[in-house]
């Protein structure tokens, strides 16, 4: 059966007028007879390269070959007396080195001559009928060879189908041979005759970029400096072969001191970076991905667990803020600080890997003593990692950071739109009371102490729909300022659409601001007269006053930065989750129940909060609001307390 596929044929011969014409009459004529694909000598070769490489690779491309034989050169033959004969006609020597590969390759049945008239074969092709030409009626035979060379090749398939083996990459694998032949020759000149190399190895395979890595490791005696991400997959997953190669390293390294020094390398300050890890937690859990989140959780944990072993086996391993201090190594490492990992092998290698960024290896660039100006690399890129060196931290350190701040965001109850507008308009008789009687009762608390309409500085945490700073504004000095913060972007746009619609009151302002977090700057010490977290709020910041993991949880952090933002006369109020509330878990009622238990787990005894509050150095007032909910005024202890009955309910 005929194949739909085109039968390619090489056509090889000599540069030569006769042979020429020849080539030119096949490849016009040929494909009109049959499937073929004419693949001539001399479009192959035109490229220049290693010929003997390219006809190698042709033999394995093509299904047929056709070889002419033209009176090219002229030799003189000794007979059995030892005596020159006369001169005869012989085919060009490459073209019999090319009859013998391709016969080789394909088969005889593939292969075919046209010899010219006169000319005079090797002994060992003879025997075999070949079609004959000559110049003088050059067409009429070329028509009968055609003929009887379509006639032969007529069933003839191809024999791609049969080499699955290269599926199209034939050229590729051929160009990286050629490439690795070149590096060698390179190797080789600077080796014999101090010839330096004029650009550094490059690789692009991503396994081959794993060996090289393993292969330097091996051969480091002294030293092994290298930069990373904390997006690392070897470091964010379980790699054998790559901690395996580290881990023989350190061993040999043991004894030497600041032999193995690992850098992680950050995009942002320290405080940005955690901030993000947040972000992009809180976005995958707001879009309902638990698998996404997850996936990061796992991915942190591994990152912490193998440098955490990596550092036992003796490795050095810090982290510090890259802000473009990669701009003054040379332009010829491409050095991306948002995407390259830089590798210093005792003195004899640098390497510069591209794709860390992303979490994988793409291509690495080797930079060796061949190199033409393999020292000025090597110092530049030392002087670089020692630099950021000196302004590192610990990972361990660090990690723990991070770790706490993910727990902290993993803790964090969302606000979607919809449960905002609940929260504002769709609340039960029930819950629409227990809202009024809080804000009333804060204001009831601030008109007896005089400070209504007096106020210069307030501050609402974990503001939600703003309903504090725009419900107390008239009690906020007209010249005065009130902060309402949160940091769910959802809450902030629904207090600002809010406060569009509102005349205008004392100034008011909405921002994006966690409070647990170190970067969060709210103002200088005893900054505002009166503080709030109201509603239950600030459960979300007792999510781990149980747990001894750490000498400081976010309940005392959380109060010690309201100390020192409280003015020294200021007054804080906090409305928290009573005893009966959690436990009938009767808390608002647009809660989910994941969120009420939550909330009920969080959400510390009336003693236990007490104790919290002395702890803090504040003294403070308890007066229960119906029976869901306890009020807080609290002040700090240095100052006397407002003369009434320490608690009170108020049903």
């Amino acid at each position: 059966m005929k194949s739909e596929l085109k039968n390619r044929v090489f056509i090889g011969g000599a540069n030569e007028e006769t042979s020429l014409k020849v080539l030119d009459f096949l490849c016009r004529e040929l494909p009109k007879r049959g499937n073929f694909s004419m693949r001539p000598w001399n479009r192959i070769f035109e490229s220049g390269g290693n010929f003997l490489e390219k006809l190698l690779d042709e033999s394995l491309a093509v299904d047929a070959a056709i070889l002419i034989f033209g009176k090219s050169d002229e030799r003189r033959k000794r007979d059995g007396k030892d005596e020159l004969k006369e001169k005869q006609f012989i085919p060009r020597d490459n073209v019999v080195l090319e009859f013998g590969l391709f016969v080789k390759a394909l088969g005889l049945d593939r292969v075919h001559v046209l010899c010219e008239e006169g000319i005079n074969i090797p002994t060992d092709l003879t025997g075999r009928k070949w079609d004959k030409f000559d110049d003088v009626e050059l067409e009429a035979h070329l028509r009968k060879a055609v003929e009887r060379i379509s006639s032969r090749w007529e069933t003839l398939n191809p024999l791609r189908p049969e080499r699955d083996i290269w599926v199209g990459v034939l050229k590729t694998l051929a160009e990286i041979r050629a490439e690795t032949r070149s590096t060698e020759k390179e190797f080789s000149k600077w080796e014999m005759h101090g010839e330096g190399m004029s650009k550094p190895i490059f690789i692009d395979s991503a396994s081959a970029c794993r060996h090289a890595y393993v292969e330097g490791l091996s051969l480091a005696g002294k030293r092994f400096w290298t930069t990373t991400y904390l997006t690392s997959q070897f470091w964010t997953g379980h790699d054998p072969e790559i901690f395996g190669a580290n881990k023989k390293l350190l061993e040999r390294f043991k004894d030497i001191p600041d032999s193995s020094r690992r850098l992680v390398l950050l995009g942002r300050d320290y405080e940005a970076e955690k901030i993000e890890y947040i972000k992009t937690l809180r976005f995958h859990r707001q879009q309902k991905n638990e698998t996404a989140g997850r996936d990061i959780r796992n991915k942190f944990r591994n990152l912490s667990h193998n440098f955490s072993r990596l550092s036992k086996l003796g490795c050095d391993v810090r982290v510090v803020h890259e802000a473009g201090e990669s701009k003054e190594l040379p332009a010829i490492l491409s050095f991306d600080s948002k995407d390259s990992e830089l590798a210093i092998y005792d003195d004899f290698r640098v390497d510069v890997f591209g794709g860390g960024g992303g979490g994988g290896i793409a291509e690495v660039k080797v930079f060796s003593p061949a190199y033409r100006d393999f020292e000025g690399v090597l110092e530049s890129c030392d002087l670089y990692f020692r630099n950021l060196w000196r302004e590192s931290k610990p990972a361990s350190e660090f990690l723990e950071e991070l770790e706490w701040a993910l727990e902290v965001a993993s803790s964090k109850i969302d606000y979607t739109s919809n449960w905002l507008a609940r929260f504002e308009f769709g609340l039960s008789q029930e819950d629409q009371d227990l809202k009024a009687v809080e804000i009333l009762q804060v204001e009831e608390c601030l008109k007896e102490r005089e400070r209504w309409g007096k106020i210069s500085r307030y501050l609402d945490i974990g503001t939600c729909t703003g309903r504090y700073p725009l419900g107390l504004q008239s009690g906020v000095s007209s010249d005065g300022y009130i902060l309402g913060v949160d940091d769910d972007d959802d809450c902030l746009d629904f207090c600002r659409n809010k406060m569009s619609s509102l005349p205008k009151g004392a100034n008011v302002v909405f921002e994006n601001a966690d409070f647990l977090s170190n970067s969060t700057n709210l103002g200088g010490k005893g900054n505002f007269d009166l503080i709030t977290c109201m509603l239950g709020t600030f459960s979300h910041f007792c999510w781990d006053w149980k747990s001894n993991k750490r000498s400081k949880n976010s309940l005392d952090f959380a109060l010690e930065r309201i100390y020192r933002l409280l003015a020294p006369d200021g007054l804080f109020f906090v409305g928290m989750w009573s005893e009966e509330a959690c436990r009938q878990r009767h808390l608002l009622g647009i809660y989910d129940s994941h969120d009420v238990d939550r909330l009920v787990d969080w959400t510390p005894n009336e003693t236990v909060f007490q104790d919290f509050l002395r702890k803090n150095k504040f003294v403070s007032e308890r007066i229960q609001l119906e029976k869901r909910l306890t009020l807080y005024v609290c002040q700090k202890r240095s100052r006397r307390p407002h003369k009434r009955r320490h608690q009170r309910s108020l049903r």
